[in-house]
């Protein structure tokens, strides 16, 4: 099983919260408008999740979603918190539960690279890389999240899950630089 298929199947099997299913997704249609809204480019695997599941209630702080069921997941809160991100042409994907964020960055690009922000230190930075594309960080997430791995800080763990992880020159650091 590859991982985007692996990444589907634990998406699935996640707990949600009571009385709340797996969301669909969004359709081509509702991207687009987003895109011109914020004059940005969501990449193809950003796009591949919002189409197969939109604000999935997954992980420690939610995976987010293009006007999802439930508000706290909406991408376009994030733009009136952090003005300056979608000028920045960062694209929040997900929270970790503590008011810190994961970002993708607007482009032409078939993956991601997904960076870590503290926003208790400097919002307006990038703090490290914890995946090579949005679908290799919901596995490397929901694996640390079933106690599989210990992600992002153990480089052996992300490597066996995301090798090309490590060709990523970006000047941002990997998450293993700091434990």
């Amino acid at each position: 099983m590859n991982n985007i298929d692996y990444a589907k199947m634990l998406m699935k099997q996640a707990p949600f919260p009571k009385n709340e299913t797996f969301p669909c997704g969004v359709d081509q249609d509702e991207v687009k408008m987003f895109e011109e809204r914020y004059s940005l480019h969501i990449p193809q695997d950003y796009n591949e999740l919002l189409q197969f599941s939109n604000g999935p209630v997954i992980g420690e702080g939610g995976i987010f979603g293009i006007e999802p069921l439930r508000d706290e997941l909406n991408v376009s809160n994030f733009y009136n918190l952090f003005p300056t991100w979608s000028k920045k042409g960062w694209i929040p994907i997900a929270g970790d539960g503590c008011g810190n964020y994961y970002v993708i960055l607007s482009g032409n690009n078939s993956s991601s690279v997904v960076y870590f922000i503290d926003a208790h230190e400097d919002e307006n930075k990038l703090t490290y890389i914890v995946g090579s594309s949005v679908w290799n960080f919901i596995l490397l997430m929901l694996l640390k999240e079933n106690g599989d791995l210990d992600w992002p800080f153990s480089k052996e763990d992300v490597l066996s899950i995301d090798p090309s992880i490590e060709r990523i020159q970006s000047g941002v650091p990997f998450a293993w630089d700091f434990d």
